[in-house]
């Protein structure tokens, strides 16, 4: 599979969604918009348009690469793959818990999953 298949498959709010940090063993907190717009070059306010979207057909290239970077998603690892699909499809009652706890839960993380079930994009929380 070629990445602009594998990419397709993870709209821009899921991948905002998987956005994280280790902190050390299975410790994880979410990362802040700041940080992605920090680590993608990528303005503030383009990141939190491009993770509204419900796909990438209007993000040019080089942002698209820029916000995935900068989320810490890498669409060739496998292991974050398969996590990724495991949250999206609520397997074993697995939950973005991690989100549910930061504090950007009211701001950016609970409206951003409303938007993306009214838009039908398949995600559980």
């Amino acid at each position: 599979m070629n990445t602009w298949d594998i990419i397709e498959k993870y709209p821009p709010g899921i991948i905002r969604c998987l956005a994280r940090v280790s902190l050390g063993g299975k410790r994880v907190r979410a990362i802040s918009d700041d940080e992605i717009s920090l680590n993608s070059k990528i303005p503030l306010l383009r990141i939190q348009e491009i993770y509204h979207m419900s796909n990438w057909k209007l993000v040019p290239v080089g942002e698209m690469e820029g916000f995935i970077k900068g989320c810490g998603f890498d669409p060739h690892n496998a292991v974050q793959r398969n996590r990724a699909k495991s949250y999206i499809r609520n397997v074993k009652g697995m939950k973005f818990l991690y989100l549910v706890n930061s504090p950007w839960w009211g701001s950016t993380f609970k409206p951003l999953i409303k938007h993306m079930k009214l838009n039908e994009i398949s995600f559980d929380l």
